[in-house]
């Protein structure tokens, strides 16, 4: 159901909303990486008697513990890969699309390469919707598949028995 608080707003004003609240999103969760990092490094999960900081996490700040995991594996991966960080944080790259590649991604000469050197990763990539690590199934942001063809409207359409 729509919000009738954006009933009189146009959609080019909307969307440029969404990009803008996007944009904040992101700052703030590359804060919250930051931190998390911080307080792994301190230890700080010890103060409660917590075994590690995911768990700490699930356990204070209400995350699933896959979630916990992930945030603390990219959080502890982060000095490693700063050019992928610094495009997630630039909006180039999404924070699916981050969690993706940084278990792959080295910094190589400054430049971004796959764990085995093999592979350079673009700093800007035409379609950022649809990157690919190297022994990965593609990130697609729900845009469809990467080498294959998205969904198709109609033949949905005739599975649910439209038209008929």
């Amino acid at each position: 159901m729509s919000d009738r608080r954006f009933g009189d707003i146009e959609p080019g004003e909307l969307g440029d909303t969404l990009g803008e609240l996007r944009a904040l999103m992101t700052a703030i969760h590359a804060e919250l990486i930051d931190v998390i990092a911080a307080f792994d490094e301190a230890q700080g999960y010890r103060v409660d008697g917590m075994p590690d900081t995911a768990t700490w996490l699930a356990a204070r700040a209400n995350l699933s513990l896959s979630t916990a995991r992930r945030e603390v594996a990219i959080a502890t991966r982060a000095p490693a890969i700063p050019a992928l960080m610094q495009a997630w944080r630039q909006g180039r790259l999404s924070w699916d699309q981050l969690q993706v590649l940084a278990p792959v991604a080295t910094a190589v000469d400054g430049d971004l390469r796959s764990a085995d050197g093999r592979h350079p990763v673009p700093r800007t990539h035409p379609r950022p919707g649809r990157l690919k690590a190297p022994g990965r199934r593609a990130v697609t942001n729900g845009v469809g598949r990467l080498g294959g063809r998205g969904p198709r409207p109609g033949r949905v359409a005739s599975r649910l028995g439209a038209g008929r």
